[in-house]
This record gives structure tokens, C-alpha cells and sequence, in this order.
């Protein structure tokens, strides 16, 4: 049986003067965060973000376990980053991407299995659980307050999946199962106020009252920024594009935008990335006539498409219609955070739009209309408007994707909970 983890590590002594949160005492509580993945992990924001997390609740003087899959093996850098401080139930498990739907399910499978182990080996004060993969932590808050194993239940839902599915009935099931979820948690976190207000759409019409001060909005901070030792060259190109190569963001949208006779001066753009759809993107690429200046590119690693991006004019964020309710792109604020502004997928004349005009953090691209959206980028191009400074965005980075901000907050719902 695992022995609790000390609270602070003997290697972690600058920890011991910061279990004081706001001049009193913070009792000790027995934290289990649950996600199939965690740092140094590097397949998405979120379990970058979780090393944070865990190090708050050490500050904060908790016990902290961590449930994940691991895709090597990682043991010597969390040493390193916690001293002891966490403990680690990690199992063998390639990342999800790419691999079959029965070994996604295997892997998925086991995150549940250890995770339920965890909380009948010793009852937690506060559960972290996660909407990936879908639907498991609807099971694994439904098991903590069934059996009362976990006190207070966060639930992070940093992608709503409801817009994969296309049969209806499995569409309303799968409402009716994140609704139930949140309505169940403790408190829900998400990225923004139209991802909240889709969640509670999903909740009983009588409860949503009692719900939604319970949903707190709660945008990922910028894991990478620009960084003082890296060099920011001339913009070698006007356009990257640096993430999946998906259905949902809708990519042939913008290179047929690209393809439409108003652009009369085509901007240069590069994709890096893999994906479902990259091959028919690269076809269509060739069929419309731009291959001489769109290009192709693998993924590289987080350092490289840093530099990659801030060699850049804009970045574009791919995003089918209504998008926006369902998930919130990190990659905005990964451009952001090295000075460029974004060219995001959405209607002039929502939110997100207006978001972005009083952030400065770019300009919308129109995810329906290709006409629209041609004469949005040749109103760029083609009469050379260009976007926010680097250094006004860089400026607006921190007040908007800032660490100590959203730990701060972050602290403020620990207390309220």
C-alpha cells in the first residue's frame, strides 16, 4: 500500500513558508488529481498547467496524489520538480492520438480503475477530474459522492465533445450525462462564458439556479512565452498554422478563402501539424493553385514552433461554426504570448469578436462565408493592414493569460469550496 506523500519534501523548504494562505493556517487536505495525462507530458495545455496545480495545493500544504498514464518514463523530472512532495500512481500508456479505439479504451479503462483504487485507499478531500477522456469523470464523480470517498469534486472541462457526435439520440445521451455531471460537481471549471453557458444548457431547467455559481470561468494560462534568450527575427512568413489537422478546424474553409479571386494578393502560410485531414488539405492545396504559397510541414517540438511562430505575422485559429460554445483554442493565447496577433475562425459580430478587438489579440476570419472571409483577408494583405504590435500584445498577455492571475483565482475557488 502507498504511504501518503510528506507534505512538503525535505527538498522543498522555500514550500514551508507559503502553507501560511493569507496569514492563517490552511488545514491539510488530501488531494487526488485524476487526468490521463500529466507534465512533463507534452500533448496538450492542461497537463503542462497541472504541474501548477499540484504545486499550489503543496503550497497550500495539501497531500497531493496524481492518477495518469505516462508515455515514458518520467519519474526523474518529477523527483526533481516536487522533492517528494506528490506522489505518482503512473501506468505504461502511449499517448491516445493515433492509436486504435481499443487501446484508447484500454488506457481509459485503467485511469478508472486506479483512480477509484486511489480514493478506497484512503477518502480525499478534493477529486480533479477531467473532460478527457469523455464521459470518465461523470463515472468518477458518481463514485465519490456515492461512496463518499472525495469531499469536494472539481471537474475541468477543457473540451465539450458534443459537437463530434452526429447521431442525434447519442448527441442527447451524451448531453444529458455532462449535465448531470456538472450539476454533481463541487465546482466545474472552463475556459469561457459561451462554453459555460452551452454546459448549463445542459442542466435541468429547475437546478440551473443552484448550478451555475458552481461553473466558474477559468481560461488556460500561456504555458510558453516569448522568453528573453529567444531571438525574434523579420517575419519569414504572413500566416502559421500550428495544431491538428481536423474536421472541426475547418481548414478547408480557409484555403478556399485563400483560393477566392478577391485575395489578389495571396498571403504566405505554413502548416505544422498532423492529423485526419491533412492529406485531403494538401490535395486540395494543389487543386486550387496554392501550393506555391502554402506549405506543409511535420509537428515539431514546443521550443521549435515557438520560434516558428514568432517568426510569423499572424496565427491562425481554426474553428468550425459555433465552435466556441463547445471549446476555447489555447492557441490563442500560445500566439499571444510570443507577440503575434491571431486570425480566429468566428462571426464579426459575436463575442469572440469583440474579445478580440478589446484585447488587441488579433482580428475574426468568417467560419461560414468564404466571400466574407476573402475580403477579411484581402483587407489585411492587400492594402498591408496589419494586426496589434508585438509589444502592445505582449503587454496583454499576462492580464489575460497570466500564471499568477489564474492561480490566484484558482486559490479564491479552493476557499470558497
Amino acid at each position: 500500500m502507498r504511504q501518503p506523500p510528506t507534505l512538503l519534501g525535505n527538498d522543498r523548504p522555500e514550500w514551508a513558508a507559503l502553507r501560511m494562505y493569507e496569514g492563517e493556517p490552511v488545514k491539510t487536505k488530501r488531494t487526488l488529481i485524476v487526468h490521463r495525462y500529466f507534465w512533463p507530458e507534452n500533448i496538450s495545455v492542461l497537463p503542462l498547467m497541472f504541474r501548477d496545480v499540484a504545486e499550489l495545493h503543496c503550497k497550500r500544504g495539501d497531500a497531493v496524489e496524481v492518477v495518469t498514464g505516462s508515455s515514458g518514463d518520467f519519474a526523474a523530472e518529477r523527483a526533481e520538480a516536487f522533492g517528494g512532495a506528490v506522489v505518482f500512481d503512473s501506468f505504461p500508456a502511449p499517448a491516445d492520438r493515433g492509436r486504435s479505439p481499443l487501446g484508447r479504451m484500454g488506457s481509459n479503462l485503467r485511469l478508472l480503475a486506479n483512480a477509484i483504487a486511489a480514493m478506497v485507499r484512503q477518502n480525499r478531500d478534493i477529486l480533479y477530474t477531467v473532460s478527457y477522456p469523455p464521459l470518465l469523470a461523470g463515472v468518477i464523480i458518481g463514485f465519490a459522492r456515492l461512496t463518499g470517498r472525495a469531499k469536494r469534486q472539481i471537474f475541468y472541462v477543457q473540451d465539450n465533445f458534443t459537437y463530434r457526435i452526429g447521431l442525434a439520440p447519442a448527441r442527447s445521451v451524451y448531453r444529458w450525462l455532462m449535465g448531470r455531471t456538472v450539476a454533481q460537481a463541487s465546482a466545474t471549471l472552463t475556459l469561457s462564458a459561451a462554453m459555460k453557458a452551452e454546459l448549463l444548457s445542459y442542466v435541468p431547467p429547475k437546478k440551473r439556479a443552484d448550478v451555475a455559481p458552481k461553473i466558474h470561468v477559468l481560461p488556460n494560462f500561456a504555458i510558453d512565452g516569448l522568453g528573453d534568450d529567444m531571438p525574434v527575427e523579420r517575419a519569414v512568413r504572413d500566416i502559421i498554422y500550428a495544431g491538428n489537422h481536423g474536421s472541426a478546424q475547418n481548414l478547408e474553409h480557409f484555403l478556399r478563402i485563400l483560393a477566392h479571386p478577391i485575395v489578389t494578393t495571396k498571403p504566405s502560410v505554413a502548416f505544422f501539424g498532423e492529423g485526419s485531414d491533412k492529406a485531403r488539405l494538401q490535395g486540395l492545396t494543389r487543386k486550387l493553385g496554392l501550393d506555391v504559397y502554402v506549405t506543409f510541414h511535420d509537428a515539431v517540438g514546443r521550443d521549435e514552433i515557438r520560434v516558428e511562430m514568432a517568426r510569423s505575422r499572424f496565427g491562425l485559429v481554426g474553428a468550425m461554426p459555433d465552435l466556441m460554445r463547445y471549446a476555447f483554442p489555447s492557441k490563442l493565447a500560445g500566439y499571444a504570448a510570443v507577440g503575434i496577433p491571431s486570425l480566429l475562425m468566428c462571426a464579426d459580430n459575436d463575442g469572440m469578436a469583440e474579445w478580440l478587438a478589446d484585447t488587441g489579440f488579433g482580428l475574426p476570419l468568417d467560419a461560414i462565408s468564404i466571400e466574407l472571409g476573402a475580403r477579411q483577408i484581402a483587407a489585411i494583405f492587400d492594402h498591408e493592414q496589419s494586426g496589434q504590435e508585438r509589444h502592445d500584445i505582449l503587454a496583454s498577455v499576462d492580464r489575460h493569460f497570466g500564471r499568477s492571475g489564474y492561480l490566484d483565482r484558482l486559490n479564491q475557488i479552493l476557499d470558497q469550496l
